[in-house]
């Protein structure tokens, strides 16, 4: 089923990592270990047999993937609004970089909720109704999950990024290079808001126009669609890793590396729990409650909710450390 599931999600992506004509022979080979033919055979989709359609007709297809969306929205939703109260708390401080980081935080968790309603619908609700007209709905709420993750991605960058700032301006060296040059709003104001909508929006374009000329309209669409999901998810990865490594004591620090190497670990581990619950757990991959619960969607799903859930603690826990409650105000305000 995880195959199928990658291979319908991101379909132009998943035909060039398996394409030998197209992709260097060592993705190839990746792409082949990690979901071999025989697998997905072993461990495809569930389906309900006649005698118990009856009893589970109000069960979504992939009932464990939909408790972790429901999870997932929960946690985005809940900490992204008590993200947005405690910067409001402190806009009256006039405290730019606090307000930047409090602001993308709220921003990237309330997408991260939204990410999962859609997906709950599109992987889970949509599949399950009776002989519907499901193209459009399917691909715009395809294209809804790809969108939200990719945006709440760049707020988790910006984020980081004003985190980063914040941990080189305590620094010593920062006083002796920049005593004269404060950190202002409109500094900050331009990290904050100008990534967003100035160099994304001309990112994309260009990303379009490039695709287009070479694969047609539709298919740039989609693809860039893809795109839009799994790079800025890639880089946010890359931007907090190091982040959280040099802070790794942080409060959640260590629940958000949990949720991230069961996302990462995922991956190879796949193949190899679909053999052993195949060979030793029968009743699982045949029960309509559990049948997904040892799949690479569900595992993904659930070591982002942990993620999320640590990276909300570490989030809070960079703000208290780093002492963030004045900033510099041509040279006369002076941090609590």
């Amino acid at each position: 089923m995880s195959k199928a599931f990658a291979e319908s999600f991101f379909p132009h992506v998943t035909h060039f990592l398996s394409s030998h004509e197209k992709a260097p022979s060592f993705l190839v080979t990746i792409w082949e270990s990690l979901f071999p033919q025989q697998i997905s055979t072993l461990c495809g989709l569930h389906h309900v047999s006649n005698e118990s359609s009856h009893r589970y007709m109000y069960i979504p297809r992939r009932p464990c993937l939909s408790a972790a969306c429901i999870i997932g929205a929960y946690i985005g939703m809940t900490r992204g609004s008590a993200s947005r109260k405690r910067g409001g708390i402190i806009d009256h401080r006039n405290n730019a970089l606090a307000r930047g980081i409090f602001d993308n935080w709220s921003r990237a968790a309330w997408k991260f909720g939204w990410m999962n309603v859609v997906a709950l619908l599109h992987h889970c609700i949509i599949p399950s109704l009776p002989s519907l007209s499901k193209g459009y709905i399917d691909n715009l709420t395809w294209a809804l999950d790809c969108i939200f993750t990719g945006a709440s991605s760049i707020n988790i960058i910006i984020a980081a990024l004003l985190i980063g700032i914040t941990m080189f301006e305590d620094r010593p060296e920062f006083d002796a290079i920049y005593a004269n040059t404060p950190l202002d709003d409109n500094i900050v104001c331009v990290l904050r808001e100008g990534i967003y909508f100035a160099f994304l929006p001309i990112t994309i374009a260009m990303m379009f126009l490039l695709l287009a000329w070479k694969n047609g309209i539709r298919v740039a669409i989609s693809e860039s669609i893809e795109l839009f999901y799994l790079v800025p998810l890639s880089i946010a990865a890359a931007f907090l890793f190091p982040l959280i490594s040099k802070n790794r004591n942080v409060a959640g620090a260590r629940i958000a590396v949990f949720g991230g190497a069961i996302v990462v670990a995922s991956l190879p581990l796949d193949a190899r729990l679909c053999t052993v619950v195949s060979e030793y757990a029968p009743s699982i991959k045949s029960s309509p409650l559990f049948y997904d619960s040892y799949h690479l969607p569900t595992l993904v799903f659930v070591g982002c909710d942990i993620a999320f859930l640590g990276l909300d603690a570490w989030v809070m826990g960079m703000v208290n450390q780093l002492h963030i409650t004045h900033y510099r105000r041509g040279g006369s305000d002076k941090r609590e």
